[in-house]
């Protein structure tokens, strides 16, 4: 009779299956897509590690990791991302948090930290709500704006808001950035933020299949250098900000430098670079004084 399927065999022939076709974390994502489809933690996963699994879990598992061999991205199969304080739901049709983006909402925080409140924010493309319901979340006195073109976007991030009860600190609305404000409101903003799309044009095939092949190319494509939305949020973010207030951008690599001449070329003083911890330029911050 053969021996029985238990959470530690699988572990160990889904770790193998990974490591063959180059996952470089493999034992990680094994144990994410069966915790996914045990609809366990992980941690319970070595409470029971020699439970016997059903036909039925084995299929579902089955389904799970031969989508992930297939380079769909995992936080797509297992439906969420954790960024920060929260665990964001993510799924197909909306761009994946990624980790070094947690260092321009630290930086935001660090920007406004001993500035009276109530402060006002604005993020231009929230994705699934990482930045716009984190620094909703970690600054106790501020109403954050939130736009992106995709319904998809606005939906997925709403659904954010109510599981960690931020809704009634975020306003979210669908359009172009600035003109997806209310036409005549007159919003002025302490902080404008934007993690936009930046990799060129050209450099889009060369991604990885989970992103080339399976993330909006929406939330990807910069233009020709990848700075096309830099450019137009430095010209109009001045009407939008307060004296004294800020704009926080994320930026691709090698991309610091001509985003810094954006801002001042846009009438922005006191611009400041902030590099990741993979020693890449990643933040540039820059303050409208007038």
């Amino acid at each position: 009779m053969a021996a029985a399927w238990t959470i530690a065999t699988v572990l160990a022939a889904a770790k193998e299956h990974l490591d063959k076709n180059d996952f470089s974390s493999a034992r990680r994502e094994a144990e994410l897509l069966l915790a996914r489809a045990l609809r366990l933690s992980r941690v319970d996963l070595y409470t029971q590690y020699d439970r016997p699994l059903s036909d039925d879990e084995r299929g579902s598992f089955k389904t799970l990791l031969k989508a992930r061999l297939e380079r769909q991205p995992l936080q797509y199969i297992i439906g969420n991302q954790a960024f920060r304080y929260l665990e964001l739901h993510v799924e197909p049709g909306v761009f994946i948090p990624r980790p070094e983006t947690e260092l321009l909402v630290e930086r935001i925080i660090d920007a406004v930290r001993a500035k009276p409140g109530p402060l006002a924010v604005l993020e231009l493309g929230m994705g699934s709500g990482a930045v716009c319901l984190s620094l909703a979340k970690e600054l106790p006195d501020v109403h954050v704006w939130a736009v992106d073109i995709s319904l998809k976007a606005l939906t997925v991030t709403e659904g954010n808001a109510a599981t960690h009860g931020l809704l009634d600190k975020v306003t979210l609305c669908q359009g172009d950035m600035f003109s997806a404000l209310p036409a005549g409101s007159g919003l002025t903003f302490d902080v404008v933020a934007a993690n936009p799309p930046y990799v060129p044009t050209m450099d889009i095939d060369g991604l990885e299949p989970e992103v080339r092949d399976h993330e909006p190319l929406e939330a990807l494509d910069g233009g020709p250098t990848g700075v096309r939305f830099y450019e137009t949020i430095a010209k109009q973010a001045p009407g939008y900000l307060r004296p004294g207030g800020l704009v926080a951008f994320e930026v691709g690599e090698g991309q610091a430098g001509a985003v810094s001449a954006l801002l001042e070329g846009a009438g922005f003083s006191h611009i400041e670079i902030h590099k990741d911890y993979n020693d890449i330029e990643r933040i540039v911050i820059g303050r409208c004084l007038n």
